[in-house]
């Protein structure tokens, strides 16, 4: 995000003029002398400057507009987070203004330059990229209530919310172990694609960028679980893949093509799951027989597959109507703690006990 943002500093200094006298006339104050008002006007239109509405917004103590900036509006998850973003928005009398980086990095910062400029005056915000305090404040003053929405490893002194992905991955990897499972494949999904290979994914679970993504927490659940059961860990079981059914269809071709030996798969979704699912059973192998799976959010697609899909329950509904209670408690000055919600394993039909 190396994109500048022009200041106010810089029209006044373009404009030979105070800081003072910028603000004056950005306010429509009558007070400041036509010369000056219009050296102002020529150093704003010559440099592109952009008047932030946010910022007056927030100095004048109105959060009448939430700002929300989701990795994708279209994804099932993130729809229902903002469902329950807007039912909490409505319970305080305000709006949500939605911005969406349809899946991509690049568009990020479009996002947040979009949102300062409609005058936003607080944000809850899910990055996908390495933003960091400096990027936002940019464009934002200081001043922003602000809400994280699972990226814990950016912005510490920022509340965040975000599922215990850790534990999801331990709970899921446990229950087939448990089950006599001892090959399990763990096929992850990251907004943006940040890892390259199994091998980058692996490393930033143990390293500083634990907490960056759901995959690596849920990679630290499944690791911990192996490891409390003595089941070497091999690397060839995970695989990376995008989101949704296709991606799901196309790992699972290609765990089937690597000839590698597998007995169950944890997928990142119920529809990745559901994909993986559909590609075993064009190749006749039994599920959950022969192989049992497992995928995450317990969504409408866990209900209706055949057979129905074991999940790791979350919540998202409960992340927006929580992430707005924060917000308010952060504008009203309060100290507001990071807030893990917890996950559960609901078990239905694409799990059994393995056969020997």
């Amino acid at each position: 995000m190396s994109k500048q943002k022009i200041t106010i500093k810089e029209v006044a200094k373009a404009a030979e003029v105070s800081i003072a006298t910028v603000s004056r006339v950005l306010n429509g104050e009558e007070s400041v002398a036509q010369s000056l008002r219009e050296r102002v006007e020529a150093a704003m239109l010559t440099l592109n400057y952009v008047p932030n509405a946010s910022a007056r917004n927030i100095r004048n103590g109105d959060m009448g507009i939430i700002g929300v900036i989701v990795p994708d509006v279209g994804d099932d998850f993130f729809s229902k987070i903002l469902e329950g973003i807007i039912e909490g928005a409505e319970t305080l009398g305000k709006s949500v203004l939605t911005f969406s980086c349809h899946g991509k990095i690049g568009r990020e910062w479009k996002c947040l330059e979009q949102a300062a400029q409609a005058g936003i005056s607080s944000l809850i915000y899910c990055p996908q990229g390495e933003v960091e305090a400096r990027d936002i404040y940019k464009l934002f003053p200081k001043e922003l209530p602000l809400v994280i929405l699972y990226r814990r490893d950016i912005l510490e002194k920022t509340p965040h919310i975000y599922h215990d992905n850790v534990k999801g991955g331990y709970i899921a990897t446990k229950y087939l172990l448990l089950q006599g499972r001892r090959r399990i494949a763990f096929i992850a999904s990251a907004w943006g694609n940040p890892f390259k290979d199994a091998t980058a994914l692996i490393q930033a679970s143990e390293g500083t960028r634990a907490g960056a993504f759901s995959a690596t927490d849920r990679l630290r659940g499944y690791l911990k679980a192996l490891n409390e059961f003595h089941v070497p860990f091999d690397p060839e079981l995970i695989r990376l893949s995008d989101f949704g059914y296709d991606s799901g269809y196309a790992s699972g071709k290609r765990l089937l093509s690597s000839l590698i030996d597998f007995d169950a798969v944890i997928a990142g979704n119920d529809l990745l799951a559901a994909g993986a699912m559909q590609a075993l059973s064009e190749q006749n192998i039994r599920i959950p027989e022969k192989v049992s799976i497992i995928g995450f959010d317990d969504s409408i697609h866990a209900k209706i597959a055949i057979p129905r899909l074991t999940s790791v329950k979350q919540r998202p509904f409960h992340i927006g109507r929580e992430a707005i209670r924060m917000l308010a408690d952060v504008k009203a000055g309060k100290k507001v703690q990071d807030y893990v919600v917890d996950v559960e394993l609901v078990v239905r039909d694409s799990t059994s006990q393995k056969e020997w």
